[in-house]
């Protein structure tokens, strides 16, 4: 997984920005991506994902086009396979574009991380994830404009990249960058011209420059065989080579080159690599569900993914949450706001989300050093408490036990008499922390700057 950042002077943005860069977790040629956080009134804060433009493409027309344009369309897309578009802030040389925070990881770097561990990604838990990206895909395809008009979103960059994978357990597309509603055959046939990620591109793609929903379809069907099989299929030399091959190689059955896969799912891929857009699956829906009625009762639950991301990533997340909490502000209270709120409140920071992690963090079980999705989390012996739930930088209220009564003297007797002392009763109520261990056996795959 990329490597987790510390932000500097550099990664701070004007003060007229709702927003705050805490930890940048990935950076490309066109931008770097960053957990954020976006403060509002009365004490609003949310984290987000902020992807930050370079400061050297800003000035650039055309780069700011495609950048908003990425925004618009990616906006009107609400769908839980999507990673959400939230905002666009352009302010002092600054462009931003504010997302959906999805802790978690890529496909890539989760199968990266894998192959790497003994953590295998397992077929029921490959065609789960395959299943979510096909929705998520789908939803963008059949994707309508204010009139209800189809817009024709082709994504252009299907690729296990752009697949992220939270700890939730669900798989979004992410990545919008080079969509396009409309691509003129003119546009993109100079060399050098093409855009996405070569070893995922559609053979017409690479002759015309032309694409549709059924690119996508191929590109989806060379993700899914190479989660399935573990292995590389389009992969040259060079970027000429691999065009060659992605021209004229068929590929082979995934049950052929892993020996683990059932043939059943064999069919189902191949004709999603077709080279004719006419005899491939027409959209990804009818891919999902091929691979789905295949798959009967193989299919892995979202369950079991998360557990599985937690498996493989849980160092990586816990380093990143350690440095979104060290940026948390600190909250004070004016003695008035505490006499408005009476004797029996006050405002202070919940411990309950510290005393647990003190008692777990040295029992941590199997980890990565990479952000990951892999394959065992059945393996761990006890989910860390760091990764139960991400500490939001948030403020709780919480009552103050009351004080006991003052005791009242005894009535003067007439013969005094020994008597033992009454206990005093507390009025203090004991407060438990919530458990945030796992069951001690749980069952069980970036953003694109």
């Amino acid at each position: 997984m990329n490597s987790v950042a510390r932000t500097t002077h550099r990664d701070r943005l004007p003060s007229s920005s709702r927003y705050q860069l805490l930890v940048k977790i990935a950076s490309g040629g066109m931008a770097s991506v960053y957990v954020g956080r976006r403060t509002g009134a009365v004490g609003f804060q949310r984290l987000v994902a902020i992807k930050r433009a370079h400061a050297h493409l800003i000035e650039d027309a055309s780069f700011r086009r495609s950048f908003i344009a990425e925004a618009r369309l990616a906006s009107k897309i609400h769908h839980p396979n999507v990673v959400g578009v939230e905002d666009v802030e352009e302010l002092e040389g600054e462009l931003l574009l504010v997302m959906e925070y999805v802790e978690g990881a890529s496909l890539f770097e989760l199968s990266s991380a894998a192959a790497e561990s003994e953590h295998l990604l397992t077929a029921p838990l490959a065609v789960r994830i395959l299943l979510d990206a096909c929705e998520g895909l789908h939803a963008a395809h059949e994707l309508v404009d204010d009139d209800g008009q189809p817009l024709g979103l082709v994504h252009r960059d299907v690729s296990p990249h752009n697949i992220l994978v939270g700890i939730d357990g669900v798989a979004r597309i992410a990545d919008f960058g080079i969509a396009k509603s409309a691509f003129p055959a003119s546009a993109n046939t100079a060399t050098g011209a093409l855009k996405g990620k070569v070893s995922y591109m559609a053979p017409e793609y690479i002759d015309s420059g032309r694409v549709d929903v059924r690119s996508d379809v191929f590109a989806l069907g060379v993700v899914a065989w190479e989660t399935l099989t573990r292995q590389r299929l389009f992969r040259g030399m060079n970027e000429i080579d691999t065009m060659q091959l992605l021209r004229s190689r068929a590929a082979p059955r995934p049950s052929s080159v892993a020996s683990w896969l059932s043939r059943d799912l064999d069919e189902v891929v191949l004709k999603a690599l077709e080279k004719d857009p006419d005899e491939r699956w027409q959209s990804v829906r009818a891919f999902g569900e091929a691979l789905q009625e295949q798959a009967r009762d193989r299919v892995g639950s979202r369950s079991e993914v998360a557990e599985h991301v937690r498996a493989l990533v849980q160092e990586t997340l816990i380093e990143r949450r350690a440095l979104v909490r060290a940026k948390q502000p600190k909250e004070t209270v004016s003695s008035d706001d505490e006499e408005d709120r009476g004797p029996t409140e006050t405002l202070r920071e919940s411990p309950q989300a510290k005393t647990p992690r003190k008692a777990h963090r040295g029992g941590i079980g199997v980890a990565a050093a990479i952000v990951t999705v892999g394959a065992a989390a059945w393996l761990m012996r006890e989910r860390p408490a760091e990764l139960e739930s991400f500490p939001q930088p948030s403020i709780m209220v919480t009552a103050v036990p009351e004080a006991p009564p003052p005791e009242v003297p005894e009535a003067p007797q007439p013969e005094p008499k020994v008597s033992q002392p009454r206990p005093r009763q507390s009025h203090a109520q004991p407060s438990a922390a919530p458990s945030l261990s796992a069951p001690a056996t749980a069952p069980s795959n970036p953003y694109g700057p």
